[in-house]
This record gives C-alpha cells, sequence and structure tokens, in this order.
C-alpha cells in the first residue's frame, strides 16, 4: 500500500448526506445515495458536455463523519462545477476549508476498505503525523463513473495535521 500527502482547497460540495448503522451499510443502505448521485452525476456531466464543458466529467466526493453510536453520517457529493446542472430536493451545499490529507488509492484487489483505512492511519503516525476530526473523519473520491457493485475502487482520504 502506497501512501501520500496531498491538499484540497477550500471548497463547496453539493449531495445528500446519507446516515445509519454500520450494519444498514455493510447491507448497501448507503450505496442507495451513492447511485442516486451517480445518476445524477451523469446528468451533469452530459448537460455540461452540451455547454462545451467536456472537463467537468469527475467523480463523485464522500464526506464522513464517524459521530453517531455504531454508524456514521456520508455525504455524497458533487463539486459545485457539476451541481450547477442538477436538481434534487435532498441536495444541500456544504462548505469545506483547505486541508491537508493521507491519501492512498483503494483497487478492488486491495481487500478490505477498513484495513486499508487502518494501515493508512499507522502511515500517518509514521510521519509524525496526527488524524485532524474536527471537520471530518474521512473524505473519498470515487472514480467517474463510480463503481457500484463488488468492492469499490476510490481514493481514501483522512485529514492531517502535525501531531
Amino acid at each position: 500500500m502506497s501512501f501520500e500527502l496531498t491538499e484540497r482547497d477550500a471548497q463547496t460540495l453539493f449531495g445528500i448526506i446519507w446516515q445509519g448503522s454500520y450494519e444498514e451499510a455493510g447491507r448497501g443502505e448507503v450505496k442507495k445515495v451513492i447511485a442516486l448521485m451517480e445518476g445524477l452525476r451523469k446528468q451533469a456531466v452530459t448537460a455540461a458536455a452540451e455547454e462545451g464543458q467536456p472537463d467537468a466529467d469527475t467523480g463523485l466526493i464522500g464526506i464522513s463523519w464517524n459521530d453517531q453510536p455504531d454508524g456514521f453520517r456520508y455525504l455524497v457529493a458533487l463539486p459545485a462545477a457539476l451541481a450547477r446542472y442538477v436538481r434534487h430536493d435532498d441536495m444541500r451545499g456544504h462548505d469545506f476549508p483547505r486541508m491537508s490529507f493521507a491519501t492512498a488509492w483503494h483497487s478492488a484487489d486491495d481487500g478490505d476498505v477498513f484495513a486499508h483505512y487502518q494501515a493508512m492511519f499507522e502511515w500517518i503516525e509514521g510521519q509524525g503525523l496526527q488524524r485532524a476530526t474536527r471537520i471530518m473523519h474521512h473524505r473519498e473520491e470515487y472514480t467517474a463513473p463510480a463503481v457500484l457493485e463488488g468492492a469499490p475502487v476510490l481514493r481514501l482520504m483522512t485529514p492531517v495535521e502535525r501531531a
């Protein structure tokens, strides 16, 4: 597993928050929101291309907050450049500041996502950093299109700061 540090500029993401237990997520409940947002993402990409914006084909972004007993909240979102092309009653804007992240690509061959995150946490400590979870616990960047069946393919990201 290969880890690195990266930055993300301040941005507004537009999406829908799923909230539930780890058990519900394991049964695929959160994937329903991911599938809904992937459909909206595809509509937005088509509309953007019709307006001469072919570079707008970026993947979904997931933000998680592990702040529920036995569960979490998960924002499934589009960047503002795509969100302007679609509407959904449950979509809301969420502002995030510039942040530093430990990051790694997770492929279908990498096994369990949680084990990959655990290895990332150990790498973070080994770099003299600590997890910075005041704003979010994790950010995940999906491929375009999102892989909805089988093992996930996405960039795993944990906010970090100097220890």
